[in-house]
């Protein structure tokens, strides 16, 4: 008897196994900056954020020259997931996007799905050592395809980059992680 695997199915299966696996790992530990962040770091990476008024500003780095992305408060995976995504070109331009996790592996500029882009850029900068994002967010924009991030309150965290200039190239099973925060 020869057995037919679906393909989605097995992967889907292989992204539950990831999420169960990283749930089980103990969450980094935030610590507080001079400069009045919050901050974390997991696989090679740091976020940092803080609250502004109705504003949040985060920092957000990675080891590698290519896209950096950043999620919030996921429902499965990538699915329901309110995202940051953005990379520096190699003439210092940076690109940085609003997107919704509309699929549970996939990610679409909210401006695509109907919503609006509530990102504004502070910085990007690309040099040996990897990629930052500095940029700003309403804690609440009011835009369907945004979570609001509510200080004192814990929040589901997905970090990720790849080596790509691109907002949809894959990342590798080491360049992606996700952890609960107090915000």
């Amino acid at each position: 008897m020869k057995l037919k695997l679906n393909s989605r199915i097995v992967f889907a299966a292989a992204v539950a196994a990831a999420a169960l696996l990283a749930a089980c790992e103990p969450p980094p530990e935030v610590e507080e900056t001079a400069e009045g962040f919050k901050r974390v770091e997991a696989i090679d990476m740091t976020l940092e954020w803080r609250v502004d008024g109705d504003m949040a500003e985060f920092i957000v780095t990675s080891p590698a020259q290519g896209w950096v992305g950043v999620g919030f408060d996921p429902e499965s995976a990538m699915r329901g997931a309110d995202f940051v995504i953005g990379y520096v070109e190699n003439d210092g331009n940076v690109v940085i996007e609003d997107h919704y996790g509309d699929r549970l592996t996939n990610h679409t500029a909210d401006t695509e799905l109907g919503g609006t882009d509530d990102v504004e850029l502070i910085a990007g900068e690309l040099t040996n050592d990897g990629t930052m994002l500095h940029f700003r967010r309403p804690l609440d924009s009011g835009d369907e395809y945004d979570n609001p991030l509510t200080p004192g309150e814990t929040h589901t965290i997905l970090l990720a980059y790849g080596n790509a200039n691109d907002l949809t190239s894959d990342h590798g099973p080491d360049q992606r992680t996700s952890f609960d925060v107090e915000f």
